[in-house]
């Protein structure tokens, strides 16, 4: 009976040793390891097609998985030397340790100058989101992605194999 009892008193002494760790963990010093709601980047090739500025926003966070909006905006190079790029999209980010691995789709709107006339023809382009990210609490952002462009023109679907890179800031 002794010997339970010491048992018993030994169990509880340690339980509440291990709940108090585990309060620690999830009160304040959680709550500093959210991610920022907010990222900044510039986009080389991939969604924008030209370089562009993106701004993303986190919709829903939890401890391995993030959900994100992204809307950016590019604007002409030599190889489109008056091309307009509005892009959109949304991402499904699973991971750890700054380290996610990045799935969604999107789409672009592209107004692209024809070479005879003054105005602008417009096409939309949508497309999936493969990567990988590499984004610390606040602070550096690091994106490698793929995203085949497709589109419909006369009932026939086109894709271009596609992909691009990113880097910015998270605040």
């Amino acid at each position: 009976m002794k010997q339970l009892f010491i048992l018993i008193f030994c169990l509880s002494f340690f339980s509440v040793d291990l709940f108090g760790q585990a309060k620690h963990r999830t009160g304040k010093n959680a709550q500093s390891r959210k991610r920022a709601p907010n990222a900044l980047y510039l986009d080389v090739l991939g969604t924008g097609i030209l370089p562009s500025i993106s701004y993303e926003r986190i919709l829903y966070q939890h401890r391995y998985l993030f959900v994100n909006v992204r809307v950016g905006l590019g604007y002409g190079t030599e190889i489109l030397p008056e091309g307009r790029v509005f892009s959109h999209s949304i991402s499904f980010n699973k991971g750890a340790n700054n380290k996610y691995f990045e799935f969604g789709f999107g789409g672009a709107i592209a107004s692209i100058p024809e070479i005879l006339e003054s105005r602008f023809e417009s096409m939309y382009m949508f497309y999936p989101i493969i990567g990988f990210r590499r984004q610390s609490v606040r602070g550096f952002l690091f994106r490698i992605y793929v995203n085949p462009l497709s589109t419909i023109d006369d009932r026939i679907l086109y894709t271009i194999p596609f992909g691009g890179m990113s880097l910015g800031f998270t605040f």
